[in-house]
């Protein structure tokens, strides 16, 4: 057995079984929890909608959602941003290509194996 293994083992226990370590452990958790909670919340409140809305909104109002969400975060991969890890490429033809290959599978549901058969 390796010590990280044993080190491991030792920590799952102590969480588990002390409570002193199960305590400590819980309001860490609880103070990284409202942290992050308080940090997003208020970075997204403008744009995150909690419940449909009770009448339909026309497409137009969608799109405009739509782009007033994602103009935001264009910042962080176009004229010269970077975003590690989220933004694969700031290829334009490429985004395009995807959208087309999306459009023509957008009915398919792979659970359905019957109706929508792949079949080389």
């Amino acid at each position: 057995m390796t010590l990280d293994k044993i080190k491991s083992g030792a920590f799952k226990f102590a969480k588990k079984y002390i409570p002193a370590v199960k305590n400590q452990i819980q309001k860490e958790m609880d103070k990284l929890r409202e942290t992050f909670h308080k940090k997003f919340s208020e970075a997204r409140k403008d744009t995150s909608i909690a419940c449909l809305p009770e009448n339909g909104i026309s497409e137009k109002e969608i799109l405009d959602k739509v782009e007033l969400f994602t103009s935001r975060s264009k910042k962080y991969y176009t004229n010269g941003g970077y975003t590690s890890g989220s933004v694969y490429t700031k290829d334009e033809a490429h985004w395009e290509f995807l959208a087309d290959v999306m459009k023509k599978c957008i009915i398919s549901n792979p659970l359905h194996i019957q109706e929508f058969i792949y079949v080389t």
